[in-house]
């Protein structure tokens, strides 16, 4: 809507569109083990860590090494209900 300048000095023009690299956050190693392989444990594992790390790694939570919902003001208001379905939906397969 308006030219924008970062405060590391990056200039953003009127009408640019910005996005973040979630791939490349979601495989850093330094944040996740083994993070090219699939573990469906992973962040259930996580949880396990401490009372800290149990509330960090919840589905629902937004932070800036995990992404799937944004981060921030503009995280997606939508992802409880997301969420919810999600498990819905697992709750039927593995019942039929």
């Amino acid at each position: 809507m308006v030219d924008t300048v970062l405060s590391d000095g990056t200039f953003i023009p009127k009408g640019s569109f910005v996005a973040a690299n979630m791939t490349t956050i979601h495989s850093d190693p330094e944040l996740y083990d083994d993070p090219k392989e699939f573990r469906p444990w992973r962040f259930s594992e996580m949880r396990e860590k401490s009372a800290e790390e149990a509330v960090k790694h919840q589905a629902v939570n937004t932070s800036k090494d995990f992404l799937a919902f944004g981060h921030g003001r503009h995280a997606c208001p939508g992802r409880f209900f997301a969420i919810n379905e999600i498990k819905a939906i697992m709750c039927y397969l593995i019942m039929n």
